[in-house]
């Protein structure tokens, strides 16, 4: 194991850049060290100095799995081993100060070489508070050991395409599955050969070295791995597609964005790309806050003639956090207009732009109910407006509630009845902890949040309606489970009770003065770091 110490001076990219083209002479790493250019920009963005421990002749699970499924039958020698950068905040000189103190809070993560010039950069896991990524993300706790020493670290497991093995679409699927596999006991971690045995028994062609796999594809491999995928279309849900993405986000989710790139120059064409979102960039500055979004969110309620405005949380957010294997782990996108294919139609122009073609969510197999479903059902209760009159009576020192000026917002994400459970008990005073803790649920639900801008930006919200996620069209009448608002707490446990009677009960609910304190919006799914 070699330790290399990085000082303070040497964090701008092109210095990193030319340290590393120095190990790789001076250690005759050159074998590994080939995309300098994305690992320098990686490590730019460390806190300094920075310790690199390296190991070589480090077996790699995924690489050796390549390795025996395809590598070894080339005529071309590749090696079995790789080479693991382990990065660590601060100055360590040597193994002893390294066995002898604990390092735990100072792990960067770790960085897998493999031997091979494209997709060098292997198996990643980098903690994006060590980077100082602003956002809320998708992580899960992954165990690594390093001499003799076990650590873990909060990552989302990233890997470069190497194009000949894995193409964009076969390295998402792989990084997704490794996700499940390290954050749920249920799932387990997959080699890359028994995805392509799934692939290979169900094509006519054969699958190495690969072309890459179409979405149905990419989907068959989830549903072969006991999850129930959905293939969300761009053609048929058009803007509706940002609120599938939102929604699954905030619900720990990654979804897999298919991308579609027009070509015209030099050659006309169609260029094909897929990445991984894991979340949004907090910024309240990145917030649009512009009269026609806000305009189209209008709805009919009746006994209010002006009309109620509810407006989409997921139509003010642009900026996510994804993993794309051309680049480094956790960059910044933006979804606009453009990406959604609304700007080229205005204005007729398609050179260059790259679109969202397809939207794959891999859903555990209990979950009957989607994201526009559970929409679709809020809306329409929403819509009777007794529980909108409800809210302007309980809330009435907030100015022109639900007008354009003030709109409602709506925020709508999935979780299982136990981590909603834990978040309520530790953020919820008084008695309405016992309520939370004994209303009965399914094992997952979805959860609309309704709340305004000014307390959105506080990260407070106004009133809560459950949802059974495990609903089907059959019994969709009957499938909010609770509403939650000020002093109120109205629990469904009836089969009977559908949107019409729930109406009623808040139409009949006594009126009890509010203490008017908000409830703190639900962050359990994600890390958050401000």
């Amino acid at each position: 194991m070699l330790f290399y110490i990085f000082d303070k001076e040497n964090k701008n990219k092109e210095i990193l850049e030319r340290n590393l083209k120095d190990l790789q002479k001076k250690e005759r790493f050159e074998n590994y060290l080939f995309d300098l250019n994305n690992l320098s920009s990686l490590l730019s963005k460390f806190n300094f100095p920075v310790t690199m421990l390296v190991e070589d002749a480090y077996i790699d699970k995924m690489h050796r799995d390549l390795y025996y499924l395809h590598y070894s039958a080339k005529f071309h020698n590749i090696k079995r081993n790789c080479l693991r950068l382990i990065f660590f905040e601060g100055k360590i000189s040597n193994f002893n100060t390294f066995i002898n103190n604990n390092h735990q809070a100072k792990l960067i993560g770790s960085i897998v070489l493999r031997p091979i010039r494209q997709g060098n950069i292997g198996h990643t896991l980098i903690d994006p508070a060590k980077i100082h990524l602003r956002g809320s993300y998708i992580v899960c706790e992954n165990s690594i050991m390093i001499l003799g020493t076990r650590f873990t670290i909060e990552a989302f497991p990233f890997c470069a395409q190497d194009t000949e093995t894995m193409s964009c679409t076969e390295t998402v699927l792989y990084n997704i599955l490794e996700y499940f596999g390290q954050r749920y006991s249920t799932n387990k971690t997959i080699m890359p050969s028994e995805i392509f045995a799934i692939l290979k028994s169900n094509n006519h062609e054969r699958v190495l070295p690969t072309k890459g796999i179409n979405q149905e594809l990419f989907n068959k491999v989830f549903y072969e791995k006991d999850f129930s995928p959905l293939l969300y279309s761009k053609t048929i849900l058009k803007k509706n597609i940002k609120k599938v993405i939102y929604s699954y986000i905030m619900s720990g989710i990654p979804v897999a964005l298919f991308l579609k790139k027009n070509i015209v120059t030099p050659i006309k064409g169609i260029s094909r790309h897929t990445i991984t979102c894991i979340g949004i960039e907090n910024n309240n500055e990145d917030i649009s806050w512009n009269n026609q979004i806000i305009e189209q969110s209008k709805i009919k309620c009746p006994n209010q003639s002006a009309g109620i405005y509810i407006l989409n949380i997921a139509n003010l957010i642009h900026t996510y956090i994804v993993m794309d294997d051309n680049l480094i782990p956790y960059e910044n996108i933006e979804i606009n207009d453009s990406m959604l294919g609304e700007d080229n139609r205005r204005t007729g122009n398609k050179k260059q732009n790259t679109t969202i073609d397809y939207v794959s969510v891999p859903l555990y197999k209990r979950i009957f109910m989607d994201a526009l479903d559970a929409e679709s059902i809020i809306y329409e209760f929403l819509k009777k407006g007794r529980f909108i009159e409800e809210l302007k009576k309980v809330y009435e020192d907030i100015f022109q509630l639900g007008t354009k000026n003030n709109p409602f917002l709506l925020r709508i994400y999935l979780t299982s009845a136990r981590n909603f459970k834990i978040f309520k008990k530790e953020n919820t005073k008084g008695y309405r902890r016992e309520d939370f803790c004994l209303i009965k649920l399914p094992h997952f639900i979805w959860v609309a949040e309704i709340t305004t801008k000014s307390d959105y930006l506080k990260n407070q919200g106004l009133a809560e309606i459950i949802l059974d996620a495990t609903a089907t069209n059959a019994d969709y009448e009957n499938s909010i489970l609770g509403i939650i608002y000020s002093n109120h707490f109205i629990c469904n446990e009836s089969e009977k009770f559908s949107l019409t009677h729930l109406d009623n009960m808040i139409y009949n609910c006594k009126y009890i003065k509010p203490t008017l304190d908000r409830f703190v919006l639900f962050s359990n799914n994600l890390k958050r770091r401000d």
